[in-house]
């Protein structure tokens, strides 16, 4: 004689379902997910595509074996692309969801360029607009990456290094008072190899932001050389770029915190012109940082709009150049100093020479 069957197991009503979810939704989530910080941070540096992020984030919500007990920061990015089904779209859904509205500014310019007879649409940080942005919107930033230690640090500075022969001869350093009130910065430059994926993160997030906020310049932005030369990241005409940076010589922390952004181009597409129009934009951009002032007219002498003009720009502080940083190939070939491989006039600061004399080597190498 066979067995009955076994009882089936008795799941509730739809009441008790609903009362049961009630319940789910209730419980405390733990923390943001220090995982989802980690593939974010990953992601941000071009480390993780989105379709990586959103796979491992999917199996560590399986762990949790409820999506009631996983970090809804977790949750959010393994449902990137409907959970994966649409990679496609992941890139996009993530942006969306994890990129903040930033309170950092960046401007349009027109530079020339190789094998394009108009100039190109061009965006780019100017230093004294961020120094700007930072101290009215990121306190935290400001006392870490800026100003750590205060007015007293930056008093502290300026006596060290007095009769040093970069040390300006400007009225305000004359002043013990200005001191408290003075950033010190160093400029950086540098060529920059480049692979596929090493930029894609932040060309995406920076052209998206200039799309949504600047939408009559997308069309000529998106035809322009750097359009074209992001589609072409990592290929034998498109491996190297020259980028330029700058941060305060008090900054603590990782490079990658302190070392604040401006500009890059790429060198296949540098025409008679462009380093020029580069430095004339830094020129105006630091003259108005040194002189702690928002500009009343633009790099190329043009009055700007709105009321700003001649007002502080980051309560009575200011910044100026002390440091430049770059190695001897970018001195040759971007500010064209003296090449170090020639036999003569190869320093910017003194008469040696490779032979003779006046040679720097240490003895006959012959």
């Amino acid at each position: 004689m066979s067995e009955p069957p076994a009882a089936k197991r008795r799941r509730g009503g739809q009441r008790a379902r609903l009362a049961q979810a009630r319940a789910d939704d209730g419980r405390e989530r733990p923390a943001q997910s220090a995982l989802a910080r980690a593939l974010l941070y990953r992601w941000a540096w071009g480390e993780l595509s989105p379709q990586q992020c959103q796979a491992l984030a999917r199996a560590a919500v399986e762990d949790f074996g409820s999506s009631a007990q996983a970090p809804q920061d977790l949750l959010d990015l393994a449902a990137l692309g409907c959970a994966g089904q649409h990679q496609n779209n992941m890139s996009r859904d993530l942006v969306r969801r994890f990129v903040p509205e930033s309170k950092i500014p960046f401007s349009l310019v027109q530079l020339p360029f190789k094998d394009h007879e108009k100039l190109q649409m061009q965006s780019i940080i100017l230093p004294h607009e961020l120094f700007a942005a930072i101290y009215a919107h990121y306190p935290n930033t400001w006392e870490h990456v800026l100003v750590p230690g205060g007015d007293t640090a930056l008093a502290d500075f300026w006596s060290r290094v007095a009769g040093h022969p970069a040390v300006p001869s400007q009225a305000w350093y004359c002043d013990p008072s200005a001191h408290r009130k003075t950033v010190p910065l160093s400029f950086h430059g540098d060529g920059v190899p480049c692979r596929g994926s090493s930029v894609s993160s932040f060309t995406y997030i920076y052209m998206l932001r200039v799309f949504e906020s600047q939408k009559k310049f997308a069309e000529s932005f998106r035809e322009s050389c750097v359009m074209k030369a992001s589609e072409g990241v990592g290929k034998v005409w498109c491996k190297l770029a020259t980028s330029f940076s700058w941060c305060s010589m008090l900054g603590k922390g990782d490079v990658r915190d302190k070392q604040l952004y401006i500009y890059s181009y790429f060198d296949h597409f540098v025409t008679a012109g462009t380093v020029d129009a580069v430095f004339d934009i830094l020129r105006w951009s630091f003259t108005a940082l040194a002189e702690g002032k928002w500009p009343r007219r633009d790099w190329q002498n043009k009055p700007l709009r709105g009321d700003k003009g001649g007002t502080p720009l980051a309560g009575g502080y200011r910044g100026v150049l002390f440091g430049l940083l770059g190695d001897l190939e970018f001195q040759a070939s971007v500010l064209q100093l003296p090449r170090w491989s020639a036999k003569r006039n190869l320093c910017s600061l003194c008469r040696c020479t490779r032979d003779g004399d006046l040679s720097w080597l240490p003895g006959d190498i012959s």
